[in-house]
């Protein structure tokens, strides 16, 4: 300047190179783990650090700097983890989702059972506790050639088995049903057996159409003959009566006394399970 004086001032300019592109590593599920392995790409260019975005509280990571590090104190629920390379102020950041499944409820098919005179049973396994998966109803197999059942909702605990019945030479049959509770892909599922054992019904009792007599002392009964299982009369009262044979649908009944009515009973029984019904005189 014509007078000789200035003025100057530095400033500084520091070009940092791009960080690496940040890659958390492939989501995971894993099952009741309290350890959690992270698997980061390592920068070749800046600095990464780890941090939890969301999940359930709790938890430390061993060196959070590390793209290998563990994340210790995990329980069941689903952790997003942030993976955040930088490299002075550029910075770019990857995140993973970790869910992390709780073990399932061991799975209870309830006891055994023995189906004296029905065709349907109602099953007691246990409910899976909250968070800790879901059951499910599966046929296995049966023991013989009795008809094949009908699970009405395979995903409750207490549903309902329809179709049951004994093999066709009448003989009980055994089905056995499997309860498993599973719980994500990668846990193992827990499962029990519950055997089935359904026993032969009768036919349906008919006891014929109700008579009035005048002054007889005796009369033909009409039931209906028995298929399956074996028939056999009764009568109320009992006094003086005699049956020609009292597992004939068509005996003759004696002793009768006028003015009085009788109550006969003809009953259709297999090994455990009876149908009846009765016709009066």
């Amino acid at each position: 300047s014509a007078t000789g004086c200035s003025s100057q001032d530095d400033m500084t300019v520091t070009l940092y190179s791009p960080p690496s592109t940040a890659d958390a590593g492939v989501d995971q599920e894993q099952c009741s783990q309290t350890v959690l392995n992270l698997a980061a790409t390592a920068p070749t260019s800046g600095t990464g650090v780890w941090s939890k975005l969301s999940g359930p509280s709790g938890g430390t990571f061993g060196n959070a700097n590390s793209p290998t590090t563990t994340f210790s104190g995990a329980v069941s629920g689903i952790y997003v983890f942030q993976w955040k390379v930088s490299n002075g102020s550029c910075s770019n950041a990857d995140q993973v989702r970790i869910t992390n499944y709780a073990a399932p409820t061991v799975a209870l098919a309830g006891s055994d059972q023995n189906l004296t005179c029905a065709t349907s049973v109602t099953m007691v396994g246990n409910e899976p506790e909250l968070e800790k998966g879901k059951g499910t109803w599966t046929f296995v197999s049966k023991e013989g050639d009795g008809p094949t059942p009908t699970i009405t909702n395979p995903i409750l605990y207490n549903t309902t088995i329809t179709g049951l019945g004994p093999k066709s030479d009448g003989s009980a049959e055994t089905y056995t049903f499997r309860w498993t509770i599973s719980n994500g892909s990668v846990c193992s599922p827990t499962q029990d057996d519950v055997a089935v054992k359904v026993y032969q019904l009768p036919t349906a009792a008919n006891a014929g159409a109700d008579q009035v007599l005048c002054n007889q002392s005796s009369v033909i009964l009409a039931a209906t003959p028995v298929g399956t299982g074996t028939g056999t009369w009764t009568v109320t009262p009992s006094g003086g009566i005699l049956f020609s044979d009292i597992n004939s649908p068509t005996a003759t009944a004696t002793g009768l006394v006028g003015g009085t009515t009788y109550i006969f009973r003809w009953t259709s029984k297999t090994e455990f399970c009876e149908s009846y019904d009765e016709m009066t005189v």
